[in-house]
């Protein structure tokens, strides 16, 4: 007996399972992701007790994202646009994420955007600002 020699199986007397071994799985079929955002004909069936006729759509389409700092202040919104900038920066601070400080002559800051995202409750209706 060699140590490094692996010793040989054994199989144990017992029935023996008769079927084949399956190869591999069959493949899934692979199709793109449907558009979800788009009411269905199964979804605005006249048998529905509540309708929103759409209601959904115009409550989000209604306020629109800024996308600069710029559209941010100059909106209907500046004041919760505003606001939720403030949060955002408060939380950096309180989180050490980073601090303000002075830029050494001949330094050139890292550029930075603001992005801006309406959050909205399942009624449509705007949960919150985000900056």
């Amino acid at each position: 007996n060699d140590p490094g020699q692996v010793p040989p199986v054994v199989a144990e007397d017992g029935p023996a399972d008769e079927r084949p071994i399956a190869l591999r799985k069959p493949a899934r079929a692979c199709k793109p992701p449907g558009e979800y955002w788009k009411q269905s004909d199964s979804d605005s069936s006249s048998d529905d007790t509540e309708s929103n006729d759409g209601e959904y759509g115009h409550v989000v389409n209604c306020l629109a994202e800024p996308q600069s700092f710029k559209e941010a202040l100059n909106s209907p919104e500046a004041d919760q646009w505003e606001q939720a900038m403030t949060e955002e920066i408060t939380a950096h601070l309180t989180n050490g994420t980073w601090e303000i400080v002075n830029l050494p002559p001949g330094q050139v800051a890292i550029v930075s955007k603001w992005i801006y995202k309406l959050k909205h409750k399942v009624d449509g209706t705007v949960e919150c600002f985000k900056a």
